[in-house]
């Protein structure tokens, strides 16, 4: 399954002293998992938090792998993996909110993973995003409104929910902390789970058998690895999860020529 991205907090009007000093942590996106045959896989690993003064934001959940195995729970959730179950995806961080696509909100967010809905197909779920949950296994149609399990000859890895979009970097508006699409197994004809708008990585499918990594420092989750339904000496990676990111916002005053942060007293109202 896709990794889950990790939880995204917004915070305004933090009082800052302007000679404080105050600790940062950016998190280690999680390693993904991998599948050596049918029968031997490993889950992806977790995220690592970021913290900027105590303000925790958890590092995302890793993908279940291909041995019915769920995705893990933190921040967002993982994507299940292939015979994971309908309820195989990790779940959201307690406290957070979810399925919260405004802009610019104020708060915490992260939502679960999803599981896969038809066991036979092999395939995996989508992780959770920042913005919304991950998509089942199997729960997309073609183009044309058919559903891809009108026949047994495809497996559909499930879409990584969409992250959450904010201007505090740059002015323009940016989505970040989105979920992995889920890979679907070889020789399947199948379609991989795409990445959440945000940075996830697409999973793998039965011509790129590899997941893609998240955009590093963008707190989303990998893609999950194409299942090796040959059972032979072949080895598809999951992608990685990428880091995460501490972006801190603070007013200067234009008439000064010191616009530091080293003015003894000065009290600033951040954005983090």
């Amino acid at each position: 399954g896709g990794g889950g991205a990790g939880g995204l907090r917004y915070q305004r009007n933090i009082n800052l002293t302007a000679n404080g000093i105050y600790p940062v942590t950016v998190g280690e996106g999680g390693r993904g998992g991998a599948s050596f045959n049918l029968n031997n896989t490993l889950s992806g690993e977790n995220g690592s938090d970021s913290s900027f003064n105590n303000l925790i934001s958890k590092g995302g959940g890793g993908g279940g792998n291909g041995n019915n195995n769920p995705g893990s729970n933190t921040g967002s959730g993982g994507g299940g993996g292939n015979n994971s179950g309908s309820n195989g995806g990790g779940v959201a961080e307690s406290g957070s909110t979810n399925n919260n696509t405004k802009s610019n909100a104020v708060g915490y967010f992260a939502n679960r993973g999803r599981g896969e809905n038809h066991s036979s197909f092999n395939a995996g779920a989508g992780g959770g995003g920042s913005g919304r949950e991950g998509q089942h296994a199997g729960s997309n149609t073609y183009p044309n409104g058919n559903s891809r399990h009108s026949t047994n000859t495809g497996s559909e890895g499930g879409d990584g929910g969409v992250g959450k979009c904010y201007n505090i970097r740059t002015g323009q508006y940016e989505y970040y902390a989105s979920g992995g699409g889920g890979g679907c197994a070889h020789l399947r004809g199948g379609r991989r789970g795409y990445g959440g708008l945000g940075g996830g990585g697409d999973g793998g499918d039965e011509y790129i058998h590899l997941g893609k990594h998240a955009i590093n420092n963008s707190g989303s989750g990998g893609g999950g690895a194409s299942g090796n339904r040959l059972n032979g000496p072949i080895t598809t990676n999951a992608g990685n999860g990428g880091n995460g990111i501490v972006i801190i916002r603070y007013q200067v005053d234009i008439n000064s020529t010191d616009v530091s942060l080293n003015n003894s007293g000065t009290n600033y109202n951040d954005d983090f």
